[in-house]
């Protein structure tokens, strides 16, 4: 009956969870769409470059502090703590983005750093709300930023809107609200970094592990910005819009993973790499239809999505659809990292590809363009995923019973 109840428990609260970064997503998706039917190639992949260097910025955030909250299934006294983390990265980070934007005259980095410390409490607040407390609160945070995000982007499909002039509304609703959560969780705004003994080495773990795996396809992202124009990240960007549904379910697979099999080792009847394999398979059978359909899409529907970007996008679907699945599977025995805190086994794992990969993107790309970039990527997230898995059952191995491997 016990078992059962927990079973119950663990069923909602990834229900929930699922269903909160689904509204987040689709809030997402619809900017996307909006900027992109209003601006030209160039334009939207300022977007998304501003975007890309958003999500890389809030991933080193998520990884360094939340990730490590989870891991330890904090009481309200770390909580808060970490709150306060949440509060002194996401001031510098703003601050930066925002520098940034002013210097070189870019309006979306300009909004986004002035944005960027409500955004993170928003992030912070809902994704601990959902993996260990109140994961009712985590929904209705995501459904009301959804709710106000989709009116805006839906309104400037109808009535013309400046693409900046949405994305503003967007980002600063996103404050807003994350400031209002914030408030009502009575979390304290006072920007510090105290941690127990451990945790500092912990967090810088884990900030570098984000930064050769999953960040480091962001920062991959942004130095094609660089190197081989805004129309090239405009189309990988622009794939990466269409695959949000099935980026967002590896998401919040990795979140929900780690207070999950952090429970399922202490309870020492359960066998901790039988359930992360099944986990990945119950996720993976979610997300491949998703990913299939958007490779699927009938050109009209693309051009409605993505106006002229979807010339540039068409063509790299298949392989950053590859790249997602891929992404998903490594998803789990990561969490599975985390949820030791062996930040520094996954650290030298992900410096495996981390360290090439920004190499090879970049170097691709000059060859192949955009399809050679994509490519490049789906390469690499085969061999992460591979390489995760070999070493997530060496660790767990070490400490499994002799007559369970028997």
């Amino acid at each position: 009956m016990l078992n059962s109840t927990r079973r119950m428990a663990v069923n909602r609260r990834a229900r929930f969870a699922v269903i909160s970064n689904a509204l987040i997503s689709a809030t997402s998706f619809l900017l996307a769409v909006a900027v992109a039917r209003r601006a030209d190639i160039h334009e939207f992949g300022e977007f998304t470059l501003a975007i890309a260097t958003f999500l890389l910025l809030l991933g080193l955030v998520r990884a360094s502090v939340t990730e490590t909250t989870l891991a330890r299934i904090a009481d309200s006294a770390e909580n808060a703590n970490a709150f306060q983390k949440v509060t002194l990265l996401s001031l510098v980070a703003g601050a930066a983005l925002t520098a940034v934007g002013l210097i070189w005259d870019l309006p979306y980095f300009t909004v986004l750093g002035l944005s960027f410390n409500g955004l993170a409490a928003l992030d912070y607040v809902r994704t601990v709300n959902a993996a260990l407390y109140r994961e009712s609160s985590s929904l209705f945070q995501g459904a009301l930023w959804c709710f106000v995000g989709l009116g805006i982007s839906g309104i400037s499909l109808v009535v013309y809107i400046p693409p900046i002039v949405v994305f503003a509304a967007w980002a600063v609703s996103g404050a807003v609200i994350g400031y209002g959560c914030a408030i009502a969780g009575r979390y304290g705004w006072r920007p510090s970094w105290s941690a127990r003994s451990g945790d500092n080495h912990v967090a810088l773990f884990f900030a570098a592990d984000y930064l050769a795996g999953s960040g480091g396809s962001l920062l991959s992202t942004s130095l094609l910005g660089i190197t081989a124009g805004p129309a090239t990240v405009g189309a990988i960007r622009g794939a990466g819009t269409l695959l949000g549904p099935a980026n967002l379910i590896s998401g919040t697979a990795r979140s929900l993973a780690i207070p999950y099999l952090t429970r399922a080792r202490q309870s020492e009847v359960r066998d901790e790499f039988s359930l992360a394999v099944r986990s990945t398979i119950a996720t993976a059978l979610i997300s491949l239809p998703l990913a299939v359909g958007v490779c699927l899409i009938p050109d009209p529907v693309g051009v409605w999505l993505l106006g002229d970007s979807w010339d540039h996008v068409l063509p790299v679907l298949p392989a950053l659809a590859i790249e997602a699945l891929l992404a998903l599977i490594s998803s789990i025995p990561a969490a599975g990292f985390r949820s030791r805190l062996a930040g520094a086994k996954a650290l030298r794992l992900r410096l495996i590809t981390g360290i090439p990969r920004p190499v090879l993107v970049v170097t691709a790309a000059y060859f192949g363009g955009a399809l050679g970039a994509a490519w490049s990527l789906a390469g690499i997230a085969a061999i992460n995923a591979a390489m995760w898995w070999w070493s997530y059952r060496k660790l767990t191995s070490i400490d499994e019973p002799q007559e369970r491997r028997n």
